[in-house]
């Protein structure tokens, strides 16, 4: 008779977790989550522009599926893909950019889409240097240490000649 209250026990907490709420996921919830993402991107900002790489590449989520894409191509496959590329550009390269329309768009606890416009100046100590324009998505993700970069996007602007 033991055994059967022990299971009945179990199987009572079984249900009742079973049928537990999600995470509240309220307006204030989702104001939390934009204000922390902006955070996120207002960092972004300040490593690049200083050429703080490492501390860049820490707001990337380091897994197996990471993505990002431009321009039509899965530029880099990981993030250390990410890493051997800004070990090519020149020693003390910064990257001085700025965001433009950003959307944080909060799409369940801990997971968010991110849209914005950037203009970005690639600035080399020799004082030579380019700048590109376009626009970026990305999918960022809560976990235990903060909110990382899982996946995203960048597409450049060009210009359309012939009277449109």
């Amino acid at each position: 008779m033991r055994l059967l209250s022990v299971l009945a026990s179990g199987a009572v907490l079984l249900v009742a977790n079973a049928c537990k709420a999600p995470p509240t996921f309220d307006e204030a919830h989702q104001a939390a989550i934009r204000d922390s993402i902006g955070v996120v991107l207002e960092a972004f900002l300040q490593y690049s522009a200083v050429g703080n790489w490492d501390a860049l590449l820490g707001l990337y989520a380091d897994t197996p599926d990471f993505r990002w894409i431009e321009d039509g191509t899965i530029e880099y496959g990981s993030v250390d893909a990410i890493r051997r590329a800004i070990a090519d550009m020149p020693q003390g390269t910064r990257i001085v950019t700025t965001h433009d329309d950003v959307t944080i768009t909060p799409l369940a606890p801990g997971l968010a889409w991110v849209s914005l416009q950037f203009h970005s100046m690639f600035l080399q100590p020799s004082g030579t240097g380019f700048a590109v324009s376009g626009a970026s998505t990305m999918v960022m993700k809560d976990g235990s240490s903060g909110w990382h970069i899982v996946g995203g996007h960048s597409s450049t602007s060009r210009s359309h000649g012939g009277g449109e």
